[in-house]
């Protein structure tokens, strides 16, 4: 029968990003959820629908089933003097605030000398997603 929508399904997988390993569950805990709860994400549960134990599968994920395109609104510029350690800072590195006492992380995609710009995104929004699955259980 496989996975569909209700299964628990328990799984490993790699996820690359041109090339580069970004995650992965291999030689860790395996990944366990209920299918279909939106509790992974779409375009990855869409792919594995219909696996069963002991399958395998590499697939590829466009944005727009990952994380989403790159969004102009999520960039925003803030003084230099608004960090501890600004003369750290730069572009690619990960910065991390608190806002209304929530903590948040923001990648750096720019620096000048007066300001920073970060994307509040998530880190893999626009990325293709490489994923290379193995499905180690589904009750």
């Amino acid at each position: 029968m496989g996975i569909q929508n209700g299964s628990k399904v328990c799984l490993h997988y790699v996820l690359k990003v041109n090339g580069t390993t970004v995650s992965s569950t291999v030689g860790n805990d395996p990944i366990v959820y209920t299918h279909g709860e939106g509790q992974m994400l779409q375009g990855l549960e869409e792919q594995i629908t219909g696996m069963d134990k002991g399958d395998r599968k590499s697939f590829d994920l466009p944005p727009e089933k990952g994380f989403g395109k790159r969004d102009p609104k999520t960039l925003q510029k803030i003084s230099r003097s608004k960090f501890k350690e600004a003369s750290k800072i730069e572009k690619g590195s990960m910065v991390q605030f608190t806002v209304n006492g929530q903590p948040m992380e923001a990648t750096v995609v720019d620096v000048n000398e007066d300001c920073v710009t970060i994307d509040m995104g998530h880190p893999l929004a626009g990325e293709t997603l490489h994923f290379d699955v193995e499905i180690l259980g589904v009750e």
